[in-house]
């Protein structure tokens, strides 16, 4: 009973950082530019929902993400578009640093 309240506190936990970063980055023009030891894992296969036929909210698909010092797998999920004409740039690896995925 501890094991999956705890599990379901650390998946709403990452979920909400996911969608904070989302929003707290939703008007920067660039990305923060994190160093890290190498490139992250492969991504697993995932299925994405169906959507729910609103412009305002868009799928943005599972991915892993640098956080503490660790990568992190985020499940997929549709978010709110943060403003008009906005759109999810993934977040990328390129030679040692990791740009998070960021709105634009």
């Amino acid at each position: 009973m501890k094991i999956i309240f705890f599990s379901r506190v650390v998946l709403m936990g990452a979920i909400l950082a996911f969608v904070l970063t989302g929003f707290i980055r939703a008007f920067a023009d660039d990305p923060a530019r994190i160093p890290v030891p190498g490139p992250p894992p492969q991504s697993p296969p995932r299925h994405q929902l169906q959507s729910p036929n609103d412009n305002a909210i868009i799928w943005i698909k599972g991915h892993f993400e640098w956080m503490g010092g660790g990568w992190v797998w985020i499940e997929g999920a549709f978010v709110p578009v943060p403003r008009p004409n906005a759109h999810w740039v993934p977040g990328h690896y390129d030679d040692g640093y990791w740009y998070p995925g960021h709105w634009k």
